[in-house]
């Protein structure tokens, strides 16, 4: 399914999610080599974080608030 979706993709992977079966860059190197229409793929790692980012929330809203930032400034620039 990922290899299918066109729009900009963020994944965001805790450091120490707990369903992981491998480590997170490995994960997040799966996603990039499968996003192989998307515009733009971003990957990022939150040190120390578990599945649900617990006490990293702000944290992950910045990441968040940041990609969208930065997704919206790449498509007015187009």
């Amino acid at each position: 399914a990922l290899r299918s979706v066109r729009v900009p993709i963020a994944a965001i992977v805790g450091g120490r999610d707990e369903y992981l079966d491998r480590r997170p860059q490995v994960v997040l190197d799966a996603f990039r080599q499968n996003a192989v229409r998307t515009r733009s793929f971003t990957g990022v790692i939150v040190p120390g974080a578990d599945h649900g980012f617990a006490g990293r929330e702000r944290e992950l809203a910045d990441i968040v608030v940041r990609w969208i930032g930065s997704t919206l400034a790449t498509k007015e620039a187009r």
